[in-house]
């Protein structure tokens, strides 16, 4: 029998796959996931010191008990355009997949 606080943890994560998860496709199978994209680092440009953005650092966050297997090159579509899977890694039992 699970804990109350496994059972809590559960719940939680329920509400949250319901509340802000949205699906996405990766290698063809759906999986629920957050999506995140934020400007990269500043990169200096020139000997004047002038500083320019340098892309965009795109990730899907998602429960490793989906149980997808993540592998550089799996293909991911998000709002209608293919993104392939460059770096991956583990945080709190989530998976982070960087997509470009």
């Amino acid at each position: 029998m699970p804990s109350p606080f496994d059972v809590a943890l559960a719940q939680a994560d329920s509400v949250i796959a319901r509340t802000i998860m949205s699906e996405y496709m990766i290698s063809g199978k759906p999986y629920q996931a957050v999506y995140d994209e934020v400007p990269r680092e500043f990169d200096q440009v020139g000997n004047n010191a002038n500083w320019a953005l340098n892309g965009s650092y795109r990730t899907l966050t998602l429960f490793k008990t989906q149980g997808y297997k993540p592998k550089r090159g799996d293909v991911v579509m998000i709002d209608g355009k293919r993104y392939g899977v460059t770096g991956f890694g583990y945080h709190d039992g989530y998976l982070v997949l960087q997509v470009e």
